[in-house]
């Protein structure tokens, strides 16, 4: 079995969005109670990652040391924007799809890891897609 949703979501500058409960909404609507979930996120300066789901300033040093790491600058090569240069770069760094087993109709890391859109750039637009597989 497969089945696949999109969300939108409108993101801020350099912020991070929780799709967790979308993810386990997906999942509970598709019927799969074994198999794989992936979630993408169809942009080049946006991503998605795992991390403590109920620990707000692990979350926070999570963006503090991303843009530590990969500051916004002005000597880029590519030069759209600092922010947007900065993010392709993120976003190659970090990933922008997570798979998650489904055991018994939930996530093995349920109640442990939560998921989180990281935004790059921003603020825009966004679009996540959460595919499930399995039986």
């Amino acid at each position: 079995m497969f089945y696949s949703e999109t969300r939108s979501i409108q993101t801020g500058k350099n912020t991070y969005h929780d799709i967790t409960g979308d993810m386990k909404e997906i999942l509970e609507k598709s019927g799969v109670k074994n198999g794989l979930l992936v979630v993408e996120i169809p942009h080049s300066t946006a991503g998605v990652m795992a991390t403590t789901g109920h620990v707000e300033a692990v979350r926070q040093d999570l963006v503090n040391e991303v843009k530590r790491l990969v500051p916004s600058r002005i000597n880029f090569l590519h030069e759209e924007s600092p922010d947007d240069a900065a993010g392709h770069i993120k976003c190659g760094l970090f990933g922008n799809s997570i798979t998650s087993i489904v055991k018994d109709g939930k996530m093995v890391s349920d109640g442990k890891l939560g998921y989180f859109l990281m935004e790059y750039d921003g603020p825009r637009a966004r679009k996540f897609v959460v595919a499930v597989m399995g039986e």
